[in-house]
């Protein structure tokens, strides 16, 4: 990661890391080994960063820039009330599958993010390099670093 990579990125994560929680609560993620199997998480809506966190650990993180799509997927499933992340300009992008205990805080999620899908100030921003994109593991660099420096989000 070149330096100014690296200064964007903090910058970005600690903006995000000063925005406020937009939304807190418990939501399942299908996981994207084989067996996508379903688990819940505690997830914190916060700048463009969806955090997700098994407590007290953060596992990783969706950064929303990445995405421009949000949509909840028909009645209640076998793991609640699903709506899926997905980028329509890319179709090679992980497709995030999510679910929300009930359709009301499913509502909110969808409501919540598609604000910061339309949010001009979004669109403004520079590009993400590859190594600044969406994390499943807690092992991103500026995370690391910030981590070291006492400013990650926990």
């Amino acid at each position: 990661m070149s330096a100014q990579s690296w200064m964007e990125d903090h910058a970005d994560l600690r903006r995000a890391s000063q925005a406020p929680v937009a939304l807190e609560g418990n939501l399942s993620k299908r996981g994207e080994d084989m067996f996508h199997k379903w688990k819940t998480r505690k997830f914190r809506l916060q700048g463009t960063r969806m955090n997700y966190f098994e407590p007290p650990n953060q596992l990783g993180f969706i950064q929303l820039r990445e995405y421009d799509t949000v949509s909840p997927v028909g009645e209640k499933g076998s793991h609640g009330y699903e709506f899926t992340l997905s980028d329509s300009k890319d179709e090679t992008r992980r497709v995030f599958h999510l679910a929300a205990p009930t359709a009301e805080e499913r509502d909110n999620w969808v409501k919540q993010i598609s604000a910061i899908f339309s949010d001009p100030e979004l669109n403004s921003l520079p590009p993400l390099a590859p190594e600044d994109r969406t994390q499943s593991s807690f092992d991103h660099p500026a995370l690391t670093q910030m981590e070291r420096d006492g400013c990650a989000v926990m």
